[in-house]
């Protein structure tokens, strides 16, 4: 009897859980170029993720850089966003800091980062997010 009751368990978690929830994931934003003061946003994500295959490209619809202050992370005033409409999505690879990946509309223009302050990269994908915090190191503009 303790065995059907296991497998009724196990059962329900691998096919309600997933129906109940969806299908979401969490992808990973690696950051490069902190030396810089524009560093590029790279993506991460299951293989079963869409585009299903790749690893290194995700379907966005929106991306936005905030800061951390005082009181926390200021979301509702981000440093730099892009957006698509609501129910779209297009594949991105990766991201430079200031450049707004082709087909997708700029909400906030890029303001200048700073080194040594805490920042973070949020992006949302139809199904999934990810989110990286970092700080940049140098003062180096590379977009000269």
């Amino acid at each position: 009897m303790r065995v059907n009751r296991l497998w009724m368990a196990m059962l329900l978690y691998i096919f309600c859980i997933p129906v109940a929830f969806g299908a979401s994931y969490r992808f990973d934003i690696s950051v490069e170029n902190l030396d810089s003061l524009a560093p590029c946003f790279r993506f991460s994500k299951p293989l079963l993720a869409s585009p299903k295959g790749t690893k290194n490209r995700v379907e966005l619809n929106k991306f936005i850089v905030v800061a951390k202050g005082s009181q926390g992370w200021h979301y509702k005033n981000p440093l730099w966003a892009f957006e698509l409409s609501s129910g779209s999505a297009l594949e991105v690879e990766q991201i430079e800091y200031g450049v707004v990946p082709s087909g997708f509309k700029e909400s906030t223009k890029a303001q200048r980062l700073s080194t040594g302050l805490p920042y973070m990269a949020i992006a949302f994908a139809p199904g999934g997010s990810g989110s990286r915090e970092f700080i940049l190191r140098g003062g180096r503009d590379s977009r000269k």
